[in-house]
């Protein structure tokens, strides 16, 4: 199936910032944008989510848009935290009574602070999840005709998960960092996606390949924000006709890639923020 989109805007957000990634920010800085309620149950994760939709160009509210996050780890800093203090306290735990600190609150707190009431979910599928995030944007896109997605993928590494990171894939590298892209309908670009298994045996990561590939996303590079970011930004230099493929594989048998073409020129819409 061959799905059509328009992109809006991209941020990268990192840690040890490369060419084109805005530097994480400041604790003062997301209290400045999205205060400090709830901050007794989020973790970074969260917040920094919260951030890139409050201060994107995009922030403005539309109750039709929908929030796609896609993490391997989420928030589980806020659940180990409160897995340890629950003895020490003599708590129970219960998602009635911190719904901030649940798996999947990311993608509720930034349709809560954007006021978007489409559909809203958190998805984790390790190491495909970029191109599984960016496919669940397009069938969401699809399902709500006029609707605006915003997609939030990446990570926060925490001492925990970066030890079950390590444990799992040890040469992949654990930045923490998130991608935020807005995407809509429209017809600049089209999608398809490819689940079959690799025919090659290539290592665990993330590979960027066909036109204006130039310096394709590491594929030492464990989170995937930098991959979807950086394929984002790579397809709004594509010519028309041009084709990036981004693909993610956890082993052969474990695939998951995507191929946008280029299909029209709409690089001075009024709608077009930064890329």
């Amino acid at each position: 199936m061959t799905m059509t989109f328009r992109v809006d805007q991209v941020q990268i957000y990192a840690a040890d910032r490369g060419d084109g990634e805005q530097p994480l920010p400041e604790a003062e800085d997301i209290e400045r944008v999205v205060g400090t309620a709830g901050d007794r149950f989020r973790d970074s994760f969260t917040r920094l989510c919260l951030y890139a939709a409050r201060s994107s160009d995009a922030a403005a509210e539309r109750p039709r848009d929908t929030v796609i996050v896609g993490t391997e780890y989420g928030n589980a800093q806020a659940l180990a935290g409160l897995q340890r203090d629950a003895p020490r306290l003599g708590r129970r735990l219960s998602p009635q009574a911190f719904p901030q600190a649940i798996s999947g609150a990311a993608a509720a707190s930034v349709a809560m602070a954007t006021g978007a009431t489409g559909a809203n979910l958190t998805l984790g599928a390790h190491l495909l999840t970029p191109v599984m995030a960016f496919w669940q944007a397009h069938a969401t896109l699809d399902r709500s005709p006029g609707s605006v997605c915003r997609l939030l993928v990446g990570d926060m590494y925490s001492a925990e998960t970066r030890a079950d990171a390590l444990r799992h894939e040890p040469e992949l590298g654990c930045r923490s960092g998130i991608a935020h892209a807005v995407l809509a309908r429209g017809d600049e670009f089209s999608a398809v996606f490819d689940f079959r298994p690799a025919t090659a045996a290539d290592p665990p990561g993330h590979r960027v390949h066909g036109a204006c590939a130039g310096d394709a996303a590491d594929p030492a590079e464990r989170n995937g924000a930098f991959a979807l970011g950086r394929f984002l930004r790579r397809i709004l230099d594509l010519p028309v006709g041009d084709t990036a493929v981004l693909e993610c594989r956890k082993s052969p048998a474990q695939r998951a890639a995507v191929r946008v073409t280029r299909m029209s020129d709409h690089t001075t819409d009024p709608g077009r923020s930064e890329r």
